[in-house]
């Protein structure tokens, strides 16, 4: 990758991170609903360098971060969710359990997308 692509994206990270928001909006492809709020955007390159996982910290009450999901391919998988919390957690210097879930999506993608409600129901996790 020539400099000039090195500075791309990593200005384009930086200004994810201070606009986590708008960076939902362009990679996810939704809007956020009323009453979410994006706090935190970070990402974590997977897959032998071939793809970057993009992570979102969602605030909301818990029927406003449900209308993340509402009318998507995402279904309940709390089973599943339950493992990758404490990695999506991570990402925002967060240290959760599986116990820390309180309801866990994924969507059937190619590429699995996980949103994950935390205890308490006042936080979440979007993962694409």
């Amino acid at each position: 990758m020539a400099i000039g692509g090195f500075a791309y994206v990593f200005g384009l990270e930086g200004y994810r991170k201070a606009h986590p928001e708008t960076a939902f909006s362009a990679l996810v492809g939704v809007q956020v609903p009323a009453g979410v709020r994006v706090r935190q955007y970070a990402s974590a390159v997977n897959d032998n360098l071939f793809h970057t996982a993009h992570f979102w910290l969602l605030e909301g009450d818990a029927d406003s971060l449900r209308k993340v999901v509402a009318g998507t391919q995402f279904g309940r998988s709390d089973e599943d969710a339950r493992w990758f919390l404490p990695e999506a957690g991570a990402q925002f210097d967060l240290k959760l359990t599986p116990k820390d879930l309180a309801e866990g999506y994924e969507s059937g993608d190619p590429r699995n997308r996980w949103f994950l409600i935390l205890e308490g129901q006042r936080r979440a996790i979007y993962v694409l």
